[in-house]
């Protein structure tokens, strides 16, 4: 497993690092194999490294391996990666995958929320909420493109439905800051 962090990390041929990032993503993706990593930090670090390199395809794979994450496992990457970073470089990554990748991020930030005030880590919790409002503050941006408010009506859209049981219509949040 080193050996695949390094290429992912590393420079090498396009079609060998998105065969490691892929391979990095299934480690992930599937519980049997995260349980028995050794190195999950490293795995989590890598995915994240290669985030920023906007790629299309390798982005589609590592946010469909994150999405899959039990709030238990996303709070792990979460100690790899400090909430507030892994927002603020997906809201620098590339135009084509910004809003995928913020929703992805942002959705799953909710959904761990319960597990991130059980632990005390204020530091972790604090970064959480910084992560949250470095997202949900797109709404109220100028320069924000549609997408950016979509993906970032998506998380306040989850925020209502999990913590105060209301089901907002499609687009709600975004009617209400964007008339």
């Amino acid at each position: 497993l080193p050996t695949i962090i390094d290429l992912a990390t590393g420079e090498c041929e396009k079609s060998v690092w998105q065969d490691a990032i892929q391979l990095l993503a299934g480690v992930i993706g599937y519980p049997a194999a995260r349980e028995r990593c050794s190195y999950p930090s490293s795995v989590f670090r890598a995915l994240v490294q290669a985030l920023s390199k906007g790629d299309a395809r390798a982005t589609t794979v590592i946010l469909s391996s994150v999405e899959q994450l039990p709030p238990e496992d996303f709070l792990k990457l979460l100690e790899a990666i400090e909430p507030e970073t892994l927002m603020r470089r997906s809201l620098a990554s590339a135009p084509a995958i910004r809003s995928m990748v913020v929703k992805i991020l942002g959705v799953c930030l909710v959904k761990c929320w319960p597990l991130v005030t059980a632990v005390s880590d204020e530091n972790m919790r604090d970064s959480c909420v910084d992560g949250l409002r470095a997202a949900i503050s797109m709404l109220s941006k100028e320069e924000s493109d549609e997408d950016i408010c979509l993906a970032a009506g998506a998380i306040v859209d989850e925020l209502m439905l999990r913590y105060l049981n209301i089901s907002p219509g499609p687009m709600s949040v975004i009617a209400l800051f964007h008339p």
